[in-house]
């Protein structure tokens, strides 16, 4: 299970979850383009969101875990 806050986000996320080791994440849109990825790595679960990732929905998914619906609102 996965655990996005805060959700809507501005700037980062963070992730609640069981990880033991570094584990590869996507952010796609609701149209399905990726707009970041990377790695979460088990002792640091924060996610600076760039300031080119615009307002809206999008799909966040962490390699083997299910996918979680988040809300960016950027001012």
């Amino acid at each position: 299970e996965i655990v996005i806050y805060p959700n809507p986000a501005r700037d980062f996320i963070n992730i609640k979850t069981e990880l033991t080791e570094r584990s590869p994440y996507s952010l796609h849109s609701i149209s399905g383009e990726k707009v970041l990825s990377g790695f979460v790595d088990p002792q640091h679960k924060t996610i600076e969101l760039p300031a080119n990732v615009s307002s809206g929905l999008y799909l966040f998914r962490i390699q083997n875990k299910s996918v979680q619906l988040l809300e960016i609102i950027k001012e």
